[in-house]
Parts: structure tokens; C-alpha cells; sequence
């Protein structure tokens, strides 16, 4: 270093790459949250659509099933 405090051209490449290397592996964190939270929210969804699905034949049948049962 000089001893004015500032960064020699080499160090200061350095701090850059260092910093980008920083803010790139903060993104793809970032990024691998919220795939996996959509991922997440995908087999809510498809759980709540299943269940939904159920109901409706089940209703379809309730007819049937009483006339059976009454």
C-alpha cells in the first residue's frame, strides 16, 4: 500500500472480485430460497388441487352412497 491509504491497482482488483465473487454467491442463495420456496408453494398447491378433486367425486357419489346406506 502507499501511504496516502489508497489501494494499489492489483489490490484493488482483488476487493473487486472478492466483492463480486460476495454479491454472486448472495444471489444464488437468494435465488436457491426462493426456487425452493416456490416449490414448496407448487405441492400445496397440487395437494389442495388433489383434495379438491376428491371432494367433488365424492359429492358426485353422495347421491348414490345415501340411496345405498338409506
Amino acid at each position: 500500500m502507499k501511504a496516502t491509504g489508497s489501494l494499489e491497482p492489483s489490490e484493488k482488483q482483488q476487493d473487486t472480485a472478492e466483492n463480486a465473487s460476495k454479491i454472486a454467491d448472495f444471489q444464488h442463495e437468494e435465488e436457491s430460497e426462493i426456487l425452493g420456496s416456490a416449490g414448496l408453494y407448487t405441492m400445496v398447491l397440487q395437494e389442495t388441487y388433489a383434495r379438491v378433486d376428491s371432494l367433488e367425486v365424492l359429492q358426485m357419489k353422495r347421491p348414490a352412497i345415501q340411496a345405498s346406506v338409506g
